[in-house]
């Protein structure tokens, strides 16, 4: 059976604590992506019973932080395709040897 997330059911409110485990199913990332971000004093954490949360104001103003920006989005697209181009052109080249 596939892991489910346990995030609450309810609309988040930003003083709403977070397991790690949550957070990073709320982000779509790896738990140990959080705990990173936690140990490098780029999210603070609450140790309340056994497991760490986080506050997901927060966890969003971290977000908010590192998403990255469309311009450099936009830019690594079109890195991605020029790469892409170039390997396409190599391969045509290739088989150009290959057929004479």
């Amino acid at each position: 059976m596939p892991y489910q997330s346990k995030l609450p059911r309810s609309p988040l409110r930003p003083e709403q604590m977070l397991t790690t485990q949550q957070a990073a199913d709320l982000l779509g990332v790896n738990k140990s992506f959080i705990q990173r971000k936690i140990d490098g004093g780029e999210l603070t954490a609450y140790k309340l019973g056994k497991p760490i949360r986080v506050k997901y104001r927060d966890l969003m103003s971290l977000m908010t932080k590192v998403a990255p920006k469309p311009e450099r989005v936009e830019q690594q697209r079109k890195s991605l395709e020029q790469f892409n181009n170039r390997k396409e052109i190599e391969k045509l080249k290739k088989q150009e040897k290959i057929n004479e």
